[in-house]
């Protein structure tokens, strides 16, 4: 039986352990968006207000304003862009931007839940999957968290089955 993921189009072989890779995307939530949204345009303002009370307002001001705005719309887009969640022959593979980049052995996944955790984690939802492994967990937020749930747990054969 082949196992297309509708959001990549990539396929897996579900026999045995032969799988090929299948790469998820994280869910992001609404309130990312409006987080990002909102924090990025009141930075500028914010700098605007402080500068307008000391002095009046010049070109230069407004240009460097604008150079923070970017740099800052820059700084979270490298944090958090790419965020996925690859599921390999032996392994997931977890990617949150350019500095988050984990695997997980899938011998070595204790337990396999869901969460609303609101932790840090390489999450951009908190619809989100616990993961516990060796001494440690992990908070992640793939679109379609049942099916990828499923998808993990066929991967491990050696996680603790709640009661």
């Amino acid at each position: 039986m082949i196992f297309t993921h509708s959001l990549t189009g990539r396929s897996s072989i579900v026999k045995g352990l032969n799988y090929s890779n299948s790469k998820w995307r994280s869910r992001i939530d609404w309130w990312f968006m409006a987080a990002l949204l909102f924090l990025v345009p009141m930075i500028l303002l914010i700098g605007m207000l402080v500068k307008n009370q000391t002095a009046s307002l010049q070109p230069s001001d407004i240009f460097t304003f604008s150079a923070i705005l970017v740099l800052t719309f820059c700084v979270l887009w490298f944090l958090v862009w790419p965020c996925e969640y690859t599921l390999h022959p032996d392994h997931l593979e977890i990617r949150c931007g350019k500095l988050i980049h984990q695997k997980i052995y899938y011998k070595d996944i204790k337990d396999i839940k869901r969460s609303l955790s609101p932790l840090s984690s390489p999450a951009l939802s908190f619809r989100r999957i616990k993961i516990s492994y060796a001494k440690s967990f992990i908070l992640i937020s793939p679109e379609r968290r049942d099916l990828f749930i499923r998808e993990l747990k066929k991967r491990c054969n050696n996680f603790r089955k709640p009661a």
